[in-house]
């Protein structure tokens, strides 16, 4: 989707990944390198990087940059009275990608870039790798634990019918869609 408009673009795409690349493509590639120090770094784009330990520096590093308080979003494991907490600890110890694509925790602040991880509603297009920023963070007054987070997503038209039916009036008024906690079902394997 991100690469729709631009057929070259995606014809290179489609050989690195099937390990067809060009000489060329590779030039392409390596034109596009910027060293973080240049003044025209784009510091606010997506950043990737095929292991965590550098995601979760570069993440840490931009909250830093933000004011306001820092909310600290911690999973909640749920599990039939059948399954053992040494197998759901053993489960949860594997790859985000073998965990429903949810994390244990969550670091966020308002200001902060976000991205899905995981699909809320593919009709609303609320779908994984769909970017955005915290514009609110709903507190409860009780725990002073975070219950929603209001994102206005680049995508305009993501959580659209979700805005377009809510009684949220913050909602309403700022066109930020509320994202409220999500269960992930993980199957456990003998």
């Amino acid at each position: 989707m991100r690469q729709r408009n631009d057929k070259a673009f995606i014809e290179l795409l489609n050989r690195v990944r099937t390990a067809t690349q060009t000489k060329n493509d590779i030039k392409v590639i390596q034109s596009r390198s910027i060293s973080p120090d240049d003044p025209n770094y784009p510091s606010h784009a997506l950043h990737i990087w095929a292991e965590n330990s550098p995601v979760d520096k570069h993440n840490n590093e931009k909250l830093q940059e933000l004011s306001g308080p820092l909310f600290i979003l911690k999973a909640k494991d749920q599990f039939p009275p059948n399954v053992k907490k040494q197998d759901i600890d053993t489960v949860l110890a594997r790859k985000r990608s073998e965990t429903g694509g949810l994390d244990l925790e969550i670091h966020i602040k308002q200001g902060a870039r976000v991205m899905l991880t995981t699909n809320i509603s593919i009709a609303d297009r609320l779908i994984n790798g769909q970017m955005g920023t915290v514009f609110k963070v709903d507190v409860n007054p009780i725990n002073r634990k975070p219950t929603v987070l209001y994102i206005k997503f680049d995508d305009p038209n993501a959580g659209k019918n979700l805005l377009n039916t809510t009684s949220n009036v913050l909602a309403r008024e700022h066109q930020v869609v509320p994202i409220e906690p999500v269960l992930a079902k993980i199957k456990i394997r003998p």
